[in-house]
This record gives structure tokens, sequence and C-alpha cells, in this order.
């Protein structure tokens, strides 16, 4: 009974001991933030060195995580307004593609159409041969001229035709004496870059104006 005594005595003893060096680990785990089990300081009794009694664990003290406040409301100045300068114009170079600063086109170095050109000998001669003529005039028509006594009119019976008299029949409704009393008449020249070359005979004068107009009426 007395051995009893004595060990319930060494085991208060050491839950004395090991309950001050619990309280001495919590508030220093605190600080150094400590998180193993807590070990007795040296020369503590140990539980396991008392004869007949078991020791019995005792659950480390929960300290991690140490709870933190929540944050609260900013307290700070609210933002100021802008205070910087205020966007100047843009002055870089304008979008899209700049002008063009290549060198001018130069000029049109292509063919140049000749001009165009209506000009005809005319000859007029009574009898079957045109050899020699009786008359020779020329007749000009870019513009109207030359020796011919009526260009105008004459260019512009010509232009129905093309410029070939041999073509032309003006009056178709004219009626002529079936008199022979041949003229022969001629024209050479150009036309729109065409060469002209006509000899005809007509039974007499008549049937010629009839078909020419004014072009032979020299």
């Amino acid at each position: 009974m007395r051995d009893r005594g004595i060990h319930l005595r060494r085991l208060f003893t050491g839950l004395s001991c090991l309950a001050l060096a619990l309280g001495t680990a919590v508030a220093a785990g605190s600080a150094a933030g400590a998180s193993s089990a807590w070990e007795p300081p040296p020369g503590a009794p140990s539980l396991g060195d008392q004869p007949g009694v078991e020791p019995t664990p005792l659950p480390a003290p929960n300290i991690w995580p140490i709870p933190t406040p929540p944050p609260g409301p900013h307290t700070g100045p609210p933002p100021g307004p802008h205070t910087g300068p205020p966007p100047g114009p843009h002055t870089g170079p304008p979008p899209g593609p700049g002008p063009h600063i290549g060198p001018p086109p130069g000029p049109h170095i292509g063919p140049v159409p000749a001009p165009r050109t209506r000009i005809l000998v005319l000859s007029k001669r009574r009898g079957a041969t045109p050899f020699p003529a009786d008359r020779i005039v020329t007749l000009r028509c870019t513009p109207p001229g030359g020796t011919h006594p009526s260009p105008v009119s004459a260019c512009r019976t010509l232009a129905v035709v093309g410029g070939n008299p041999a073509a032309l029949n003006v009056s178709p409704g004219i009626h002529c004496t079936r008199i022979y009393d041949p003229v022969t008449v001629t024209a050479v020249g150009s036309w729109d870059g065409r060469h002209i070359t006509v000899r005809h005979t007509y039974s007499n004068p008549c049937v010629l104006r009839a078909a020419t107009g004014s072009v032979y009426q020299f």
C-alpha cells in the first residue's frame, strides 16, 4: 500500500511537470512556429520509468494554423482624378498609303496616227481618150480647197462614195439624149490612206453631169 502511494505521488509530480512544460511549449510554439510533438525537459521524470504505471499518451495541442483576423474594409484615401496632361493630337503619319512620289508618267510615245489625207488630181477631155487633157484641177478635201471651182460641193459628193468618182450616180432620174459625144475623165490621188486611180468615158457631157454632179464641172 505504501509503495502504491509512492507511485501515485511520483505520477502526480510527473503530470504537474508535464502540464507546466506543455503550457511553456504552447507559448513558445506560437512565436517559433514549432509543430512537432512536445518533449519533456531534461531531468524530468519519465512516465515510462515508473514501475507498474502505463504511460498515457497526451494529444498534442492543436496550435496550427494560427487564426488570422479577416481583412477589414479599405481605409486608405480614395483614388483621385487623373491629373496628368490630356492626350495631345495624333502627330504620326496619316494612315493608309501616302501620296505617289514616283516620277510623273512620261509623254505617250506610241505611233501617231497619220492625218487624214483627201486629195485628188482631176482631168477632163472631150473624146474617148484622156490625153492630152483639156483641163486639170486639184481637189483637196482636208480642208476643202485646191484649184477646183467648187471644192466644198465636190468633196461632199465624193465623201458619200469614199472618194471614188467611178462609183458616183448623183442624179439617176435625169434623161439625157443619146447623141454620142464622149467625154473622158480621170482621178488620181489618196483618200483616207487608200490610193485612188480612176479613168472613165461617158457618152456625152449630160450623162457625165448626171452621174458625177459638180465633181467634174470645171
